[in-house]
């Protein structure tokens, strides 16, 4: 009798734009990421978005959540190193294609060795004068430098975040569940008290130098922060 295919198993392609292809065997319960890294590793890329035929980004769940089918080929966006600094700082940070971050410069901002184990898989960065926050594709975000200009976030719950921004001195966070939480100087956007009831269905997240402003799903615009920034 003929072997039955096992139907969890996947023959998957994924194609970077130079036309370069690899094939992978998968199997239905991986989740993305080890697809992701078997990929990277079979084309020899540092860290790489994957993207189904419909153009969406697979990011989180197992391959059989994310509807894939066997023989099917997703295309693969390789990252560039990205540097990150504030005007106002005294030091850099930088993401590198395999998704670590180094930094370097004065202040605490510039030595990020005391998180560099949790700094894997970092998506987004930003900084204030003297702290960066990084942002990693599980959600979570990682704070180091000066705890008085956003290094120390322990005041705040940083799980299911979507986007972060900063101020000279504050960090904003926006989540999945369209909240927002802010920690850093309350004189700089650092303190949203004074609207949390307001920032609810909030879309996407903006900063001055001094001030924070909501975009929601209303169209309504919510700001905090020091007046002569756009706080008011």
């Amino acid at each position: 009798s003929m072997p039955v295919s096992d139907p969890s198993n996947l023959r998957l392609h994924v194609a970077l734009l130079s036309g370069l292809t690899a094939s992978i065997e998968a199997q239905g319960h991986w989740s993305v990421k080890t697809l992701r890294q078997h990929a990277q590793e079979k084309l020899d890329v540092g860290f790489c978005k994957l993207i189904n035929g419909k153009g969406e980004i697979l990011t989180r769940g197992s391959l059989e959540d994310c509807g894939l089918a066997d023989d099917e080929t997703l295309h693969a966006m390789v990252r560039r190193p990205r540097i990150v600094s504030n005007r106002r700082a005294h030091a850099f940070a930088c993401i590198r294609a395999d998704g670590t971050v180094i930094s370097w410069g004065s202040n605490g901002a510039g030595d990020s060795g005391s998180v560099k184990a949790q700094l894997v898989d970092v998506v987004d960065l930003c900084g204030t004068a003297g702290a960066f926050a990084a942002l990693l594709e599980n959600q979570e975000v990682v704070t180091w430098g000066d705890s008085t200009l956003g290094g120390d976030a322990s005041s705040v719950s940083l799980r299911g975040v979507r986007q972060i921004q900063a101020t000279a001195m504050a960090f904003g966070a926006l989540k999945e569940d369209g909240s927002v939480v802010t920690w850093g100087s309350s004189h700089l956007g650092g303190n949203c008290s004074r609207v949390q009831g307001h920032l609810k269905d909030v879309t996407s997240l903006h900063a001055s130098a001094g001030a924070f402003a909501a975009l929601k799903q209303n169209g309504q615009v919510v700001t905090w922060g020091q007046e002569d920034f756009g706080g008011d």
